[in-house]
């Protein structure tokens, strides 16, 4: 009697428990134009809206510091509202951002920013893209983008190549992985900000520690670029294949809502009901794993720590064919800056090139590493291979001629650090 009657107090507690409605930064795309000290966006900024090419707005106003519009871009119907205020920098150290100690002085400096508000839809990478154009036709003269739903800050260089570029910015700018520790212990709470916005369920790790929270980033990175890469055979699943360990095992997902999750966990000192009072008590879900088809069939969820000795040195996780194309698009688009690192004194390049395979069907074209020699101009450049091929009859060092047409990726190695594509606008003038 005594454990039925814990089991109707077990069952009530869980009933208790509710996740609430979203708030007003997890419904909409908002972000804060930091604007540099001295200009006023407001006057002409109907008319700088306009001028983005393919907008065609239906309605919109400006006045006293506030504005909205309703437009059509590319055959979708949008919506974005602004309003200027007051900006106070707060301290940048403890936040993530990708600003540069000249560009910490400028924020600083400021004391306005303009808020841009809309709602995402469609294809939500795209619309992202959009907004991006938007702010930068809005406030020419940006300082910072503090990105309020993802909690992250930006780089103005970063707004500008993105807005002036055919390809959409990487599936992670539109969110932020954040790890939660405590001195007093070695766990660590990794949880994300910005994926409600998208229409899709935060993401988190419970329970994990500092020895393995790299591991667990990446699996919360995979399985989030993963859900925003949209694919419709995941529409009706609510597992997902992401790469296998080192010795071959297959790494499945799934995402279980907060308020089922917890009660998978005893006491918790990070992520518990505590620290649910006031935040991640919305749309969020806690990633578990099933290690097996018979698991996945019967909803058996495993934590992800069981994996915590198996990941080796090289586990793979696997891209979605959306953003292996789109790597390849920035990757060519944005080889011009690569361009201007000739000083190989200075920098060592490495591109990777997709090339056409012999004797086999199912793979057509091998990605394969090369490291830059010379560029030779009109979009060719000499290079060495510098790994062992599976399909080419092609050997390590083995130097060639090639063009950016055949370019998938690059990386810049540099004294500040590793610059892809992605993150070519480092290499912009500030």
């Amino acid at each position: 009697m005594e454990n039925d009657n814990n089991k109707k107090n077990e069952r009530k507690r869980k009933s208790r428990i509710k996740a609430q409605p979203l708030e007003y930064w997890e419904e909409l795309s908002c972000m804060l134009a930091v604007i540099k000290e001295g200009f006023d966006p407001m006057p002409g900024i109907l008319g700088r809206l306009e001028n983005i090419p393919g907008i065609e707005i239906e309605k919109s106003f400006s006045e006293d510091g506030e504005g909205g519009l309703h437009f059509v871009y590319d055959g979708e119907k949008y919506a974005v509202q602004f309003s200027m205020m007051d900006f106070t920098c707060p301290d940048l150290e403890y936040m993530n951002t990708s600003l540069s100690e000249a560009e910490k002085q400028v924020v600083q400096r400021s004391q306005a920013a303009l808020s841009v508000a809309m709602p995402l839809h469609g294809d939500i990478k795209e619309c992202y893209h959009l907004q991006l154009r938007l702010i930068y036709a809005m406030v020419p003269q940006l300082a910072a983008l503090f990105d309020e739903s993802a909690e992250r800050v930006f780089s103005p260089r970063f707004v500008k190549m993105s807005a002036l570029s055919d390809v959409p910015p990487a599936p992670a700018c539109l969110y932020s992985v954040q790890a939660v520790s405590d001195e007093s212990s070695d766990k660590v709470w990794l949880h994300t900000h910005g994926l409600c916005r998208c229409g899709l369920t935060e993401l988190e790790i419970l329970d994990s520690d500092k020895e393995n929270c790299d591991n667990h980033y990446n699996l919360i990175s995979v399985l989030a670029n993963r859900m925003l890469d949209f694919d419709e055979e995941d529409e009706n699943s609510n597992s997902y294949y992401i790469g296998r360990l080192s010795d071959g095992s297959p790494v499945v997902l799934t995402a279980v809502p907060w308020e089922e999750a917890i009660w998978e966990y005893g006491r918790l000192e990070l992520g518990g009901m505590r620290d649910r009072e006031n935040g991640h008590n919305t749309r969020t879900s806690v990633i578990f794993l099933f290690t097996s088809e018979e698991d996945e069939e019967n909803g058996i969820l495993t934590k992800v720590d069981i994996y915590n000795n198996l990941w080796g040195d090289n586990p793979m996780f696997l891209l979605s064919t959306k953003e292996t194309n789109r790597m390849a698009a920035a990757a060519r688009e944005r080889f011009r800056y690569l361009e201007k690192c000739t000083d190989q004194e200075q920098y060592a390049v490495i591109i990777k090139l997709g090339l056409p395979t012999k004797g086999t069907e199912e793979i057509q074209n091998e990605h394969i590493w090369f490291e830059l020699i010379s560029l030779e101009g009109d979009g060719k450049f000499r290079a060495s291979l510098s790994q062992e091929p599976y399909y080419l009859d092609m050997k390590v060092g083995d130097e060639g001629l090639y063009s950016v047409d055949q370019v998938t990726d690059w990386r810049i190695f540099c004294e500040d650090g590793l610059i892809t594509p992605d993150e070519a606008y480092r290499l912009m003038e500030e």
